[in-house]
């Protein structure tokens, strides 16, 4: 899906973005909204369409990228539970031989309990974040599943018939379909000819 959307965003940066103006005059424009003293003339009129498509289809990257990150992050975590697994890591970076011993500087006892709350603090972070989102994973699968939580009582009566019913077996094709609805080919009409 992820590549779908990379295309589709190619193919409008390719077909509807012109080229950007020099010295991010649009960028800057943009975030300040000070479109008339930027010296563009008449390309006032279509940069803020421009930089609007451009915007959209940023943080649109971002945003898969963000998701894509963490997600590898996280599929990555089992890892900090195998005993040396950074000793072995930096040893395959940096080509180091395994005969050559990796030694961790000398600290003095202030900075070291510093460096250890913050290695707390992080791991503590790191962890309920994945916490947060497995949960976020995990939850609408079991409310869909377990079918606790009936949102239609909550709602006003007006609302009725705006959210989608789960578990309803609304297939009306086939042997399913009203009487109304042809089910076969109907047969073809005669064509009557008039003679002139």
């Amino acid at each position: 899906m992820v590549f779908i959307q990379r295309v589709i965003f190619q193919g409008v940066k390719l077909f509807l973005l012109s080229r950007e103006f020099p010295e991010n005059r649009t960028n800057g424009a943009w975030w300040n909204g000070n479109w008339y003293a930027t010296g563009l003339g008449w390309h006032v009129l279509t940069q803020p369409i421009r930089e609007s498509i451009v915007k959209v289809v940023e943080m649109s990257l971002f945003t898969v990228d963000f998701l894509i990150g963490h997600l590898i992050l996280i599929v990555l975590s089992p890892i900090l539970f195998i005993p040396c697994a950074d000793r072995w890591h930096t040893s395959m970076l940096m080509w180091i031989k395994s005969s050559k011993s990796l030694r961790s500087p000398v600290f003095p006892t202030s900075i070291r309990k510093k460096r250890h709350r913050k290695a707390r603090r992080n791991a503590l972070l790191f962890f309920s974040l994945i916490i947060l989102f497995a949960i976020l994973i995990v939850i609408p699968i079991l409310v869909d599943k377990i079918d606790v939580l009936d949102i239609s009582h909550f709602l006003p009566r007006q609302s009725y018939g705006l959210i989608q019913p789960n578990h309803q077996d609304n297939n009306d094709t086939g042997d399913n379909a009203p009487q109304t609805v042809l089910r076969s080919k109907p047969d073809a009409p005669e064509i009557v000819s008039y003679q002139f």
